[in-house]
């Protein structure tokens, strides 16, 4: 990465951290291949692992602060589990020569187990989580499908035999479980993380999901001009698109005739409450002027014979 080019706040050494994981998949890229993320599409991390359309690495708020309570939670965990931890540094990539598109960056080793410790017997993978109050259900069983897949590809990385857990919910409570290595689930996921990989070799893209608008928009920003012979398959899909977009336009139909009674029957007043106690408000509001920036965009529009 060019110095000229990094953004603020980065430095030489995670600039090559961050590259270097364009060269593999790592932790966090595992529940994406699976169709477990909750954050990003398949088509998103191809698009990331060929840095196409790259947009600038700003990491949001909630991430700033997962990284800053990254170690009062591994202490907490220490003190809690009586376990000692060895922090490998947050720019430290491992990998296996069995899976030589595998790659993972330890939050923290379990490098040793307190007598009576059950048969834990170290070195461990321990993952580290911060999430919001809203999130807590989805931990009440351990950890959510996501993190589960995360662990177990570094299990598969590292070659541990289990892993834990730690947890800071909300900003006030923390929660901590192990996780057992499971072969069965290594292998079935090992080998969709190979399928992917191919799919980078071959610069051949996996499918669009409904959250690959801006994506798209990305990869391909301007039309060439050329005429491209669609295969049958999307005879079927442009029907289903016809379908839903009656669908659409039935259920747009419908709201706007809902909506127009109740504002009927509010009138001239401000607010409308029903038996039950929901109010519904229908209230003046001045929308600003202003004047939108010149910009060029494509736009699907279909024709028929």
């Amino acid at each position: 990465m060019n110095t000229e080019t990094m953004p603020v706040g980065m430095t030489d050494e995670k600039a090559r951290w961050l590259e270097e994981r364009k060269s593999g998949i790592g932790g966090s890229d595992a529940p994406v291949i699976a169709g477990l993320s909750p954050y990003k599409t398949p088509l998103q991390l191809y698009c990331e692992k060929l840095g196409i359309g790259e947009q600038p690495n700003v990491a949001s708020e909630a991430a700033e602060w997962g990284i800053l309570l990254e170690d009062p939670v591994a202490q907490k965990y220490q003190r809690e589990t009586g376990r000692t931890l060895f922090y490998p540094g947050p720019f430290t990539i491992q990998r296996n020569p069995a899976y030589p598109f595998a790659l993972c960056t330890l939050d923290r080793k379990i490098v040793g187990t307190p007598e009576g410790d059950g048969s834990r017997t170290p070195p461990a993978v321990l993952q580290i989580k911060t999430t919001s109050a809203l999130h807590e259900e989805d931990w009440a069983e351990g950890p959510p499908p996501h993190v589960y897949c995360q662990v177990q590809h570094e299990m598969a990385v590292t070659g541990y035999a289990w892993a834990s857990v730690a947890v800071l919910i909300g900003g006030q409570k923390f929660r901590w479980c192990d996780v057992e290595r499971d072969n069965a689930y290594i292998e079935d996921l090992v080998a969709k993380e190979e399928t992917f990989w191919q799919r980078i070799i071959a610069l051949d893209p996996p499918p669009a999901e409904a959250g690959d608008r801006d994506t798209i928009a990305r990869m391909y920003p301007q039309d060439s001009g050329a005429i491209v012979e669609l295969s049958g398959e999307f005879l079927s899909l442009d029907e289903e698109l016809l379908v839903a977009k009656a669908q659409l336009s039935e259920c747009r139909t419908r709201v706007d005739l809902l909506e127009n009674r109740i504002k009927a029957a509010i009138g001239e007043a401000s607010t409308g409450i029903l038996p039950n106690g929901v109010k519904f408000t229908y209230k003046s509001q001045t929308r600003k002027e202003y004047v939108c920036a010149a910009s060029t965009f494509r736009v699907l529009r279909r024709s028929a014979k």
